[in-house]
């Protein structure tokens, strides 16, 4: 997941057309139709509806009939995802449908600074590099992007918070955080590695190697392109980059797993809404599996009633198999269509004895 989501954003993407992109990661597939991709076979009960008015009309219509509303996050590298929720019209949405309570997956050790945020005492340009510097860069967002990122995350508090919400920073943190982070600590160096290497080959090559990171690698001077191209290869063999993606990527999937035990996140939501509180959750959806005993919709389940949205960036994205937890509806960011099931499918023997699952 993690080393998947640096080598596409770090490597893949700016070199797509050229010498890098079979050696290191690939054919790039091209964009498919829904029918072309085989998403519907994939998808066995889904109806995809095109043209929808809104993501907004969306969590509106599901507002209605729940007490908890969970938005999964399905890519945290895709700012599209926070674009659709960052927006006056989403908060107004929220308002509008009676939510109360904003919950995102940030630490709670941001809380502090949320609530003088919230009370005015930080503007948004503060309070986003607040985010920018307490908040650890997971998945190796180029640094424009992890700007926009905070950005987008301060713009959808101020708006939920002027449209009258409690906004609460909802991430207890486990001790999965240490493997991620050692995760990060590995990938960044190296790659830090590898531009200090081809620095020593050619001065100039440091300054390519930002210009590739930034997908700025058309600004490469054409007659040394080429040369830089069979260095930046064949030092990241040598320097076996791939090897210590490789670690490092093994590292984060087992803090990703130690995360999944939800019942603090649970507690903490349930702690703070009253019964007549409506919350929206925005959150990664790897955490809402009503298959796992101990995940978030299951755990929330058990006292509120629960409707679940999706984000995804494209159709391919969002794959629900026969037999596998789906959500009541997965909105797709870049044709702005909403896929919904006939019948939602679950693993009944490992569910808990609850009344329902959330979902009535």
């Amino acid at each position: 997941m993690a080393m998947k989501n640096l080598r596409n954003g770090w490597l893949k993407r700016a070199f797509a057309a050229a010498v890098l992109l079979p050696v290191l990661a690939g054919t790039a597939q091209a964009a498919l139709t829904y029918e072309e991709t085989g998403h519907k076979a994939q998808n066995d009960a889904a109806t995809f509806v095109t043209d929808t008015a809104s993501f907004e009309g969306l969590v509106q219509n599901m507002c209605a009939g729940a007490d908890v509303v969970l938005v999964g996050d399905t890519d945290h590298t895709d700012l599209s995802l926070r674009q659709v929720m960052g927006s006056h019209e989403f908060a107004d949405a929220l308002k509008s449908c009676g939510v109360t309570d904003l919950f995102l997956e940030m630490p709670v050790t941001l809380q502090p600074e949320l609530d003088r945020f919230q009370a005015g005492e930080l503007s948004s340009a503060e309070f986003q590099n607040v985010l920018s510097t307490r908040r650890d860069n997971l998945y190796s967002l180029a640094p424009e992007s992890w700007q926009e990122m905070n950005r987008l995350d301060a713009a959808l508090i101020e708006n939920a918070h002027a449209a009258g919400m409690k906004i609460y920073a909802a991430d207890p943190g486990t001790e999965g955080d240490s493997s991620a982070v050692m995760s990060v600590i590995i990938s960044q160096g190296a790659l830090l590695r590898l531009k200090r290497v081809l620095g020593e080959e050619n001065p100039a090559y440091r300054d390519y190697y930002d210009l590739f990171m930034a997908d700025r690698g058309d600004e490469i001077p054409a007659e040394e392109k080429a040369v830089f191209e069979e260095s930046f290869v064949r030092l990241y063999q040598e320097l076996e980059i791939d090897r210590l993606f490789t670690q490092a990527d093994s590292l984060r999937e087992e803090g990703i797993q130690k995360r999944l035990n939800d019942t603090m996140l649970a507690g903490l939501i349930l702690d703070k809404l009253e019964d007549s509180s409506k919350a929206l959750v925005f959150y990664g959806a790897a955490h809402m599996s009503s298959a796992r005993p101990d995940g978030l919709d299951n755990l929330l389940a058990e006292t509120k009633r629960l409707k679940r949205i999706d984000i995804a960036p494209s159709i391919t994205s969002a794959v629900y198999k026969e037999g596998a937890d789906r959500p009541d509806a997965v909105f797709i960011t870049d044709t702005k269509s909403v896929m919904q099931f006939e019948k939602k499918a679950v693993t009944a023997a490992v569910l808990p004895a609850a009344p329902h699952n959330g979902r009535k």
